[in-house]
């Protein structure tokens, strides 16, 4: 059932959108407390979605947003371009924990 929805969004935004032009998608599609999605007070992160490397390094204070966008970032790329694969990974709690210490 969810593969054939898939589908479907696939076959509506195909050559639409590319991997630089998400931002629409994301504000249409996607939703935050019942809301649709708003780059409003966040338009830094138009930039993040319209950079054309093939590697996007981050360097940015806690609480911002950047995680979230990736998020959605992730969805619209699989959502939107054929044979679009994501791995999203996380680093182990022992390298949060190492570097969240207290400054002594």
């Amino acid at each position: 059932m969810i593969e054939e929805h898939l589908q479907r969004v696939k076959d509506g935004v195909k050559n639409v959108y590319g991997v630089t032009t998400l931002a629409p998608w994301i504000s249409k599609n996607t939703f935050i407390n019942n809301k649709r999605y708003s780059f409003k007070n966040y338009e830094y992160q138009l930039d993040i979605l319209q950079d054309e490397a093939n590697t996007t390094i981050t360097v940015k204070p806690a609480q911002v947003g950047v995680s979230e966008l990736s998020y959605r970032y992730a969805v619209a790329l699989c959502c939107t371009q054929d044979d679009f694969t994501i791995i999203y990974t996380f680093p182990p709690s022992s390298d949060a924990e190492k570097n969240n210490r207290p400054i002594s």
